[in-house]
């Protein structure tokens, strides 16, 4: 019968019972009853072996049974002001692999101790959602590690006046390398909340604050002012770039092509026999203009400068050149008779100018690379 009933109790503390489960007590089933008293006694066996225990409605502590409880050493101010903050500095050692509150204080309105919090006439001081309370950086002390942990609470009394407050005990969780989790639960402390005018002697209530005006941001407002700005600059911009585009220096025009050599002596010989010079005595004149027009000719057609050149260097240059070799003699005779009219100041005749002029048609026709029709057909007699 005993070893009997030792392996119903170490069944019940494994296996949650059901309304259908079974007892043996001296060979019999066991009513309902008998399983409700088992099923108590199984949850607070388990219970003391994993070390929970109850501290208060605000929290629960929980050690597990291989490990250590880390200890707390606590810091806080005996007295207070209603509305005003209140720090409660924890300071815990633990293992080395153990970590302290390791999710933050990321804290639910609707937890348990909230709520319980808020009964007690204390809150939680935060800001955007967040709470208030401080985690400092875990420092090392030998053996273990001490992590630093401040809460900051406001207390609220419902009365106004001096009030006598209880802060129920605060949870801290503890991690274990293993992903256990430890949580062991601070001391209960009494304070004296002052109230906030009670050094104020007759107070008097306040009016309210006058209201403040508030601005929502507009943001389509500013997005069409800021694409008309964007838009104004850069049309100035563009206006700017525009004109300095328009005032930038052009380049010079290309000179019109230059007129062929022949064309121009064609030009200015029948200029000279249309001035009748000859029918007007004035010989010297028409042969010195007539052998200008030859020497402007024969530079233009074969790269140099005619007037800038003496008779021999003429020569010389048109050596060079094969349309001009067969037309030598009678150019030496020509430049030859000119100089002697010219340096000499010999007075040609009418007929030595009419033959200059001819011989002068006959050189710009032969050297030209091709045959132009004579221009002064019709003018020569």
């Amino acid at each position: 019968m005993k070893s009997l009933y030792c392996s119903v109790t170490l069944l019940l503390s494994i296996v949650p019972l059901t309304q259908s489960a079974w007892a043996t007590d001296a060979g019999g089933p066991v009513d309902a009853a008998a399983i409700d008293s088992g099923r108590a006694r199984s949850s607070a066996a388990d219970a003391a072996t994993a070390g929970v225990v109850e501290v208060s409605s605000t929290c629960t502590e929980l050690v597990p049974k291989d490990a250590v409880r880390p200890n707390l050493k606590e810091t806080f101010s005996i007295g207070s002001v209603a509305g005003y903050e209140w720090r409660l500095v924890v300071e815990v050692s633990h293992g080395h692999g153990e970590t302290v509150m390791p999710d933050g204080f990321r804290l639910q309105e609707d937890a348990r101790f909230v709520k319980a919090l808020k009964g007690e006439g204390f809150a939680l001081a935060s800001r955007d959602g967040l709470s208030s309370s401080l985690l400092a950086i875990p420092t090392e002390q030998g053996d273990h590690k001490m992590t630093r942990v401040e809460f900051v609470l406001v207390p609220l009394p419902e009365k106004s006046g001096r009030q006598n407050l209880k802060l129920p005990a605060l949870p801290i969780v503890v991690r274990r390398a293993s992903g256990e989790q430890t949580i062991v639960c601070t001391q209960t402390h009494s304070m004296v909340v002052e109230d906030p005018i009670s050094t104020i002697p007759d107070a008097r209530p306040k009016a309210n604050p006058p209201p403040r005006q508030q601005r929502e941001p507009w943001l389509l407002a500013k997005i069409v002012a800021w694409t008309l700005v964007a838009g104004a600059a850069s049309f100035a911009l563009g206006f700017l770039a525009r004109a300095l585009w328009r005032r930038r220096p052009k380049p010079a025009s290309p000179p019109p092509p230059r007129r062929p050599a022949w064309e121009v002596a064609l030009e200015k010989l029948h200029i000279i026999e249309a001035e009748h010079l000859l029918e007007a005595g004035k010989f010297v004149s028409h042969h010195d203009r007539v052998t200008d027009v030859v020497r402007e000719f024969l530079g233009n057609r074969f790269g140099f400068d005619g007037l800038e050149c003496t008779s021999v260097e003429l020569l010389a240059l048109l050596k060079r050149r094969v349309e001009a070799v067969p037309h030598l003699p009678a150019l030496r005779n020509f430049l030859d008779e000119a100089d002697l009219i010219k340096f000499a100041k010999m007075t040609p005749t009418k007929d030595v100018c009419a033959r200059v002029i001819a011989d002068a048609y006959q050189f710009v026709k032969a050297l030209s690379p091709e045959q132009p029709p004579n221009p002064q057909g019709e003018v020569r007699r």
